[in-house]
C-alpha cells in the first residue's frame, strides 16, 4: 500500500537509496549513484520549499516531488523534481504525487505551477499534460500549469460539486509536443476546459501576461481581445473587451509601463480601448511576464481578466557597448527588427553633436547589422545617442557606449540600458536583468565573452528570486552597482558592486539592507566564478595540494561530494579552470567566504538587524590567457597565495598532417627572422635540406603508400612525425529518391536531407555501424533516446539550449568538394537559412564527403550570420557510430586528455576539450574522430548505450562565421597500418586554439 508523507531531514538516508534506485529513469549523467545523505539533507536546507512529499511503500522511498515557490513571480509555484524508482513505473505513483502538489500549491493560494524536463524524458509528457500541464512553444520542456487558478474559482466549485477536478478535466492532446495555439491576432493562449453533466466551465489563458483572457461558465463568457499588429513601443494597441451583460463602466488596471485608461466605457457587449506600451530601458523577454493590462469583471466572486503587451522597439538595438579599433571611423551595430516590414531611419549623433541620418534596407533579414561612420575619436569613452525610427514613428533614444583605446586605467560608463567599466584589454558589463556581471576581453576580432558571474544572497540557495529581478544598474567611481527589492522577502533590498582592475582582475561584493522591523538571518553566496568558456581543466586546491587535472563535467570534479563543505579545509579558498585548447584560464579567489555548497563559495548565516545591513566578504577573479601558468604568474602579481605552478614551452613549425594522398608533401619552417639550418628526413634518410626562416618553407614529397615516419629539425630542434600515406581510390555520389549517397573505400553511406541532413547509415565491410532513427533524426540522450549515425547541430544560445528544428525547414542540396590535407572530398552539401526573431538571421551548410582511398567520412557545419548580424548560436557535429556495429563493451579513449579513457562502468560522464578521439569495439574495430583546426571535442560516455563524439566549432567573433569541422575514420581489426600512432602524433603537434 503506497502512502504520502512529508520529508524531515532523519529521511535523508531514505531518499538517499531512492536516488541510488532511480539511476536508469534519468539521463546518463545525472549521477544518482553518486548522491549522498549530506546531498539530500542539503539541497532541502535554506529552500523555500511549498512541500516536499515522499511515496512510501512501508519504510521504502519509493517516489518524491519537491515543490517550491517561483522565483520571481510570488504567486507562482514550481516542480524542482519528481521521481519514481524504476521498478515501480507503471503503478500510478507520479500521478499521485502531481496531484498532490496541484493541490497543495492549490490549497496554498498560488495561481499556477510550472515544472521541467528534458527532451529525452519526452515518455512523461503526457502524463504532465493529463495533470494539466502545457508545454510553452519555443522552450526546452517547459511547462506551466494554470488550474490552481481556476480550481478556487467558484463556478469550478460549483460544477465540480464535490467530486475530484481529474476526472472532469478535459486534454485535447497529450501528443508530447508543444502546445502552440494562437488568436486571430498571433497572441499565444492555453485553453482549459472542465466538463460535468453536460455543463462546462472554459478558460483561456494569455501566455505574456500569465493570466486569464478569457472566461466562460453557465450562460456568462468574457473575452479580452487585440489587433493584429506587433506591439511596438510608442504605439497605440487597440484591446477589445467583449461578455454578456457588461456594465457601462469597467475598472481598468495597467502596469506602470503601460499608458491606459482608468475606466472602460460598454455597450453592454462589448468596448474598446487604446493602451500604449511605453519604451523600456530593457524589453522583457518571452520568459519574463510581460506587463499587463486588466479589467475587473464585476460577477458575484469578481474575475479578472488580462493580457500581457510585449512591445519591444520597432528595430532594436543589441549592443551595449562597441570598441573603435584604431584606424576605424564606423561603428558596428547589431540590429534585430520587431515588425516586418517598412521604412527605417537611423538618426545618431556622437558626444552630443550633430544629428545625422541612414536610412536602413531591413528587409533581407531579422537580424542584421549596421556600420555606424563617426568622427576621428580622442582616446577613451564617448557616448552614440540613436533613435531608429520606423514608418515615420519616432523610435526610443538609446546610448551605446563607444570606446577607443588605449584607456588611461578603468574608466565607467552607464545608461538606462546598463553600465560598463572598460579597460585597454577588458571590459565589464552589468545590465538591469538579473544584476548578473559579464566579462568580455578586447582583441583584434572585437569583445569575446570571457564568462558571467553573480554574487547573490539567501536563502534560499538555489531557486532564488533575486537572479530573476529587474535591478537598478549605475556607474560611480570606479566600479559598477545594481541594486534591488527582494521581492520574496518584503523590507529586504540586495546590492552588489563590481570593479575591474587594468590588469584583467575582477572584484565584486553583496550588501544586504533591512527595511523591514525584525532581524533577518542572510547568507551570501557567488555563482559563475571558478570557470572560463571554454573549461577543459580543473583548477580546485584541495587540502594538501592543488587539483588540476581534466575536468570530466558530471562525474570528476563532483562539487557536492569530492570538495570540502569548508574553505578552510582547502589548501588556498581559491577556484577555477583552464583550457588547454583555447588557452584561457580562470581563478577566483574566495577569502572570508566559509563554505561551498556544489561547487560555490558561500557564507554562513548573518544576522541582519532592523534599520542595519550586512556586507558579503570581497571576491576577486583573474581571467587571462597562458594557461596554469599564466594564471599563477597573475595571481602572484595580484599578491595570492598559491601553490607552485607547472611549467611549458614550444618550435618549430611543421606542416604534417596524419594522412597524405598520393605524392602528398610535409613541410618545416621557422617564424623567426633568423634563417636557419633544416633538414627532413622520411624513414630514417634526409630528403631535403636547406635553409627556413621568416616565413619560408623547406618541403617534401612524400612516395610510397604505408605508414612513413619522418623527422623536422630545425637548429638542432627535432620533432618526429608519423603519417600514412594512401593509394589512389574513387568516390561516387548518386541519388536514390530523397535519400544521397556515397561510396568508395569499402563504406557506404545514405543521408536524408529531409531530416536534417541525418547521416542515418553507414555501412562498412557488411556492417552498419549507425543505429539510427531515420526518418526522425533525434538528438542524443540527455535530449532524448539515441538517434544514432551524424547530424548538424544548431543550438541558438548555449550548449544545452533549444534545438534548431532544420528537420522542418526545406534543404538546398548540391554536389561539392571539401578539401583537407591536399586530399579533394566529393560531398553533399545542404543548406538552409534561418531568420526567426527567436533564434537568429543565419544561413547553414552542411556538408558530407567520403575520403578517396580510405574509409573516412568528412563531416563539416557552417553558421554565416546574414546581413551583417551577430551569431547567436553553437555549431555542433553529432555524431554516434558503434564500431562494427557493437555498442556492448566499448571503449571511449581521449588521448588530447592525459590518454583518458572510460570503458562504461560510469554513466554520463563528459568531457570539453581535446581534438582527438577514439571509440573501439569488443571485436577489434575503431572509430577514430578527428577535430579540425577550428573545432574542440565533446566526448560522452553512455554506459551500456554506447559513446558519443562530437565536433563542436569555437567562436572567432560574435559576427563572424563558425565552422566545425569532424573526419570519421573507420577501421577493421586489421585497419591501415600505423594509423592511430599518425593521429596521435598529428594530433600532439598541433598547436592551441586561442580565442583573440
Amino acid at each position: 500500500m503506497i502512502s504520502l508523507t512529508e520529508y524531515d531531514e532523519s529521511m535523508a538516508e531514505a531518499v538517499t537509496r531512492m536516488w541510488h534506485e532511480s539511476a536508469d529513469g534519468w539521463p546518463p549523467g545525472f549521477n544518482c549513484d553518486s548522491k549522498t545523505a549530506e546531498y539530500v539533507a542539503d539541497k532541502h536546507r535554506d529552500g523555500s520549499y511549498i512541500h516536499t512529499t515522499l511515496a512510501m511503500d512501508g519504510d521504502r522511498v519509493v517516489g518524491y516531488i519537491r515543490t517550491r515557490q517561483y522565483g520571481g513571480e510570488p504567486d507562482a509555484a514550481y516542480v524542482a523534481f519528481v521521481n519514481v524508482v524504476t521498478d515501480m513505473h507503471g503503478r500510478g505513483i507520479g500521478k499521485r504525487l502531481l496531484l498532490d502538489s496541484i493541490d497543495r500549491v492549490t490549497e496554498a493560494g498560488y495561481d499556477r505551477v510550472d515544472l521541467d524536463t528534458w527532451p529525452g524524458n519526452i515518455q512523461a509528457v503526457p502524463l504532465y499534460k493529463k495533470t494539466g500541464f502545457l508545454w510553452v512553444p519555443d522552450r526546452d520542456v517547459h511547462m506551466e500549469n494554470y488550474l490552481p487558478l481556476l480550481l478556487r474559482r467558484p463556478e469550478v466549485v460549483e460544477l465540480l460539486d464535490g467530486e475530484y477536478w481529474y476526472r472532469h478535466l478535459v486534454r485535447e492532446s497529450l501528443d508530447p509536443a508543444p502546445d502552440l495555439q494562437e488568436t486571430e491576432s498571433g497572441r499565444r493562449v492555453y485553453r482549459y476546459r472542465i466538463e460535468k453533466d453536460g455543463r462546462a466551465v472554459e478558460a483561456e489563458v494569455d501566455l505574456a501576461g500569465r493570466c486569464l483572457s478569457a472566461w466562460k461558465a453557465g450562460g456568462s463568457e468574457y473575452r479580452l481581445s487585440r489587433g493584429g499588429a506587433k506591439p511596438v513601443f510608442g504605439r497605440q494597441v487597440e484591446v477589445r473587451v467583449e461578455g454578456t451583460d457588461l456594465p457601462g463602466a469597467l475598472d481598468v488596471e495597467c502596469h506602470e509601463d503601460l499608458e491606459g485608461p482608468e475606466r472602460l466605457a460598454t455597450d453592454g457587449s462589448a468596448g474598446i480601448m487604446e493602451v500604449l506600451p511605453l519604451p523600456l530601458a530593457m524589453p522583457y523577454g518571452r520568459r519574463e511576464r510581460a506587463p499587463r493590462v486588466s479589467v475587473s469583471v464585476p460577477l458575484e466572486e469578481p474575475i479578472r481578466l488580462g493580457m500581457g503587451i510585449d512591445a519591444a522597439d520597432a528595430v532594436e538595438v543589441e549592443d551595449l557597448a562597441a570598441r573603435l579599433d584604431p584606424g576605424s571611423s564606423e561603428v558596428r551595430l547589431h540590429l534585430k527588427r520587431r515588425i516586418p516590414e517598412g521604412r527605417f531611419l537611423l538618426r545618431w549623433r556622437m558626444d552630443e553633436g550633430g544629428w545625422e541620418s541612414l536610412e536602413l534596407d531591413l528587409s533581407q533579414a531579422v537580424f542584421s547589422g549596421v556600420d555606424v561612420p563617426v568622427r576621428d575619436l580622442e582616446p577613451g569613452l564617448h557616448t552614440l545617442e540613436l533613435h531608429l525610427d520606423a514608418d515615420g514613428a519616432e523610435g526610443p533614444l538609446r546610448q551605446v557606449l563607444v570606446s577607443r583605446g588605449p584607456l588611461e586605467g578603468a574608466e565607467t560608463w552607464s545608461c538606462p540600458r546598463g553600465a560598463v567599466m572598460e579597460t585597454t584589454s577588458h571590459r565589464l558589463e552589468l545590465r538591469p536583468s538579473g544584476g548578473r556581471a559579464s566579462l568580455f576581453g578586447l582583441g583584434h576580432n572585437g569583445a569575446a565573452g570571457m564568462g558571467s558571474f553573480w554574487i547573490l544572497a539567501g536563502p534560499p540557495m538555489f531557486g532564488g528570486d533575486l537572479s530573476t529581478q529587474r535591478y537598478r544598474v549605475s556607474a560611480g567611481d570606479g566600479e559598477l552597482e545594481a541594486c534591488c527589492d527582494w521581492v520574496s522577502r518584503p523590507g529586504l533590498r540586495f546590492s552588489v558592486r563590481y570593479g575591474l582592475c587594468p590588469g584583467g582582475i575582477v572584484r565584486g561584493r553583496g550588501r544586504v539592507d533591512n527595511g523591514s522591523g525584525a532581524a533577518e538571518e542572510v547568507f551570501f553566496s557567488t555563482m559563475g566564478w571558478g570557470s572560463c568558456g571554454w573549461p577543459g581543466e580543473a583548477l580546485m586546491p584541495l587540502d594538501g595540494g592543488m587539483l588540476h587535472a581534466v575536468r570530466i563535467m558530471q562525474l570528476f570534479p563532483e562539487e557536492s561530494s569530492d570538495l570540502p563543505r569548508r574553505l578552510a579545509d582547502m589548501e588556498a579558498p581559491v577556484m577555477g579552470s583552464c583550457s588547454r585548447e583555447t588557452g584561457d584560464g580562470t581563478l577566483a579567489l574566495f577569502e572570508g567566504w566559509e563554505l561551498q555548497q556544489s561547487g560555490c563559495p558561500r557564507t554562513e548565516k548573518l544576522t541582519v538587524e532592523p534599520g542595519g545591513s550586512v556586507e558579503s566578504p570581497a571576491v576577486e577573479k583573474i581571467v587571462v590567457s597562458g594557461g596554469p601558468r599564466g594564471l599563477a604568474a597573475a595571481a602572484r602579481a595580484a599578491g595570492w597565495d598559491l601553490p607552485p605552478a607547472g611549467r611549458y614551452v614550444g618550435f618549430p613549425d611543421v606542416q604534417c598532417p596524419p594522412i597524405l594522398p598520393p605524392g602528398g608533401g610535409v613541410s618545416v619552417s621557422s617564424p623567426l627572422r633568423m634563417k636557419r639550418k633544416a633538414r627532413i628526413e622520411v624513414d630514417g634518410a634526409a630528403a631535403a635540406e636547406g635553409e627556413v626562416g621568416n616565413g619560408e618553407r623547406l618541403s617534401v614529397t612524400v612516395d610510397g603508400p604505408g605508414a612513413h615516419s619522418l623527422g623536422f629539425i630545425v637548429s638542432g630542434v627535432e620533432c618526429r612525425r608519423k603519417v600514412v600515406s594512401l593509394s589512389p581510390g574513387d568516390v561516387q555520389l548518386r541519388r536514390d529518391g530523397e535519400r544521397l549517397l556515397l561510396s568508395g573505400g569499402g563504406l557506404e553511406v545514405s543521408v536524408n536531407p529531409a531530416a536534417r541532413g541525418h547521416v542515418h547509415s553507414i555501412r562498412y565491410a557488411g556492417r552498419e555501424w549507425a543505429f539510427a532513427s531515420d526518418p526522425e533524426p533525434r538528438a542524443f540522450a540527455w535530449f532524448s533516446p539515441w538517434y544514432g549515425g551524424i547530424v548538424p547541430w544548431v543550438t541558438p544560445g548555449g550548449l544545452m539550449g533549444r534545438i534548431l528544428k532544420l528537420e522542418e525547414m526545406d534543404a538546398g542540396v548540391e554536389e561539392t568538394e571539401q578539401e583537407l590535407w591536399g586530399f579533394r572530398v566529393p560531398s553533399w552539401r545542404m543548406c538552409w537559412t534561418a531568420d526567426h526573431e527567436d533564434w537568429m538571421s543565419v544561413g547553414i551548410r552542411w556538408t558530407v564527403g567520403i575520403m578517396p582511398g580510405i574509409s573516412g567520412l568528412l563531416t563539416e557545419l557552417t553558421l554565416e550570420p546574414l546581413d551583417g548580424s551577430r551569431r547567436h548560436a553553437t555549431a555542433m557535429i553529432s555524431g554516434f557510430a558503434a564500431p562494427g556495429g557493437d555498442r556492448e563493451g566499448c571503449l571511449l579513449e581521449t588521448p588530447s586528455l592525459g590518454g583518458l579513457s572510460f570503458r562504461r562502468e560510469t554513466s554520463g560522464a563528459f568531457m570539453m576539450g581535446g581534438r582527438l578521439g577514439f571509440v573501439s569495439g569488443s571485436g577489434g574495430q575503431r572509430l577514430s574522430v578527428v577535430a579540425g583546426d577550428e573545432s574542440i571535442l565533446f566526448a560522452e560516455d553512455y554506459s551500456r548505450e554506447g559513446a558519443f563524439l562530437s565536433a563542436m566549432g569555437v567562436p572567432d567573433s560574435a559576427d563572424s562565421p563558425l565552422r566545425a569541422r569532424a573526419l570519421w575514420l573507420l577501421e577493421e581489426e586489421d585497419g591501415v597500418t600505423g594509423l592511430r600512432e599518425a593521429l596521435e602524433s598529428y594530433d600532439g603537434s598541433r598547436p592551441p586554439l586561442a580565442i583573440p
